[in-house]
C-alpha cells in the first residue's frame, strides 16, 4: 500500500558482548551488580573480609590506649617487640608507657595489666594477619593487592570504598587503559570452588579435635596405670 510505514526490525543479541554504543565500563558495573551475591564465598571477598576484622579490632584498641595517653608511635613500638619476640624489652616499654600515661592523664589512667593484655590481643592479630597475607601467597593471589583493597575498604566503611576504586577506574580509562580483564580475573577467582576461610576454620576445629583426644587418652592411661598400682598394692 502507498505511504504505508515499514515494519519495524527486531534485532536480536546473541551474546553477552556490549553493544556498540555501550561504555565498557558501564558494562563492568552492571556485570559486577547483577553478580554482587556470589561475592560472599569467593576466596578474596573472604580474604579481605578476614583482614578488615583483624585491622578493626587492632584500630579500637590502639584508638582506646591513644585516648589514655598511648601514642600511635609507642603501640606500633610494643607490637614490634611482641612480634620479635623481645619480651625483657617489651616489659621495659610497658613500664616506660605507664609512666607516660600518668603523667598525661594522671595515676591510675591505664593499668599495666590492661596495658600488657591490650598490646598481646594486637600482637596475635598481627600474626593472624601476616597468617592471612601468607595464605594468599600459598593461593597465588597478590598480598599487596589486597592490603590496597582493605585500606580503601576500611577508611570508606559507608560504600566500602565504592566510590574511590571507580574514581580510580575512571582515571584508568582516562588514561586509556584498557579494562577488559577486570570481569575475566573476577570470573577465575569466584570459579574457585576452595575458599579460604573454611580451610582455615577446618584446621583449627581439627586440632581442637586432637587437643581434645589426646586429653581423653592421657586420662584413660591415667586411670589404667592408676589402677594397676592400686592391684600390685592390694
Amino acid at each position: 500500500m502507498a505511504g504505508s510505514m515499514p515494519a519495524p526490525t527486531l534485532t536480536v543479541v546473541t551474546d553477552n558482548s556490549p553493544l556498540p554504543h555501550e561504555d565498557p565500563a558501564e558494562t563492568i558495573t552492571s556485570t559486577t551488580n547483577a553478580e554482587s551475591r556470589d561475592t560472599e564465598q569467593n576466596q578474596v571477598s573472604l580474604l579481605v573480609r578476614q583482614i578488615l576484622g583483624f585491622l578493626t579490632e587492632s584500630n579500637e584498641i590502639r584508638n582506646e590506649l591513644n585516648a589514655r595517653g598511648v601514642p600511635p608511635r609507642t603501640t606500633r613500638s610494643m607490637i614490634l617487640l611482641g612480634m620479635q619476640d623481645r619480651q625483657d624489652d617489651l616489659k621495659r616499654e610497658f613500664q616506660a608507657t605507664i609512666a607516660m600515661s600518668d603523667k598525661a592523664h594522671g595515676k591510675g589512667a591505664l593499668e599495666l595489666v590492661q596495658l600488657e593484655e591490650q598490646v598481646h590481643q594486637m600482637i596475635e592479630l598481627e600474626r593472624e594477619l601476616e597468617d592471612a597475607k601468607n595464605t594468599a601467597r600459598q593461593r597465588d593471589l597478590d598480598p599487596q593487592l589486597i592490603s590496597m583493597l582493605t585500606q580503601i575498604m576500611q577508611k570508606s566503611p559507608g560504600d566500602n570504598g565504592e566510590k574511590t576504586i571507580n574514581t580510580f577506574l575512571g582515571y584508568a580509562i582516562a588514561c586509556g587503559i584498557p579494562l577488559n580483564l577486570a570481569s575475566q580475573i573476577g570470573n577465575e577467582i569466584k570459579s574457585k570452588s576452595d575458599s579460604v576461610l573454611p580451610k582455615i576454620a577446618e584446621e583449627l576445629i581439627d586440632d581442637k579435635k586432637k587437643a581434645k583426644l589426646q586429653l581423653l587418652t592421657d586420662i584413660a592411661v591415667g586411670v589404667m596405670i592408676g589402677l594397676i598400682i592400686m592391684w600390685l598394692v592390694v
